[in-house]
């Protein structure tokens, strides 16, 4: 994978895990709520069937399958900030934190830096790429 694919993997990463959080705040609605009255028979009054605990086991099944999925992410996010942050070049860590984890635009970066727009985003992002891969190159094969 390319150096930038992976970094761009950031944002996705994050709005994925967004998306679950939300996703996760639905499902007791989801499943607790009535989903609506069923007119397609006639229906005589019964006692209620209890089915408080098989919509607790649902609810517990759905939310942890989120929440490894959020675990996951955030090991990823976390890993991918920290490889940004052990480059020992100060104005590409900058640069790249500016870029792919806070999605900044080139102009932002650039008034920032104290550079020049085209200087930014052409010339020192590529050094900062660069940076990038050659010290976090074993992952960039694995990804």
């Amino acid at each position: 994978m390319r150096t930038k694919e992976y970094l761009l993997q950031y944002q996705l990463w994050k709005n994925t895990r967004e998306n679950l959080l939300s996703e996760r705040n639905l499902i007791v609605m989801d499943e607790a709520l009535p989903s609506g009255i069923d007119y397609s028979a006639d229906k005589i009054q019964a006692t209620p069937v209890d089915k408080m605990s098989e919509i607790v086991a649902r609810i517990e099944k759905r939310t942890a399958e989120i929440d490894r999925r959020i675990i996951s992410l955030d090991t990823r996010m976390e890993q991918m900030r920290d490889d940004i942050n052990d480059l020992d070049d100060a104005v590409a860590v900058r640069l790249l934190w500016l870029k792919y984890i806070e999605s900044q635009n080139w102009y932002d970066i650039a008034a920032e830096l104290g550079y020049d727009v085209v200087y930014v985003r052409g010339e020192l992002h590529q050094k900062s790429l660069d940076i990038f891969r050659g010290k976090n190159l074993q992952r960039l094969t694995q990804s």
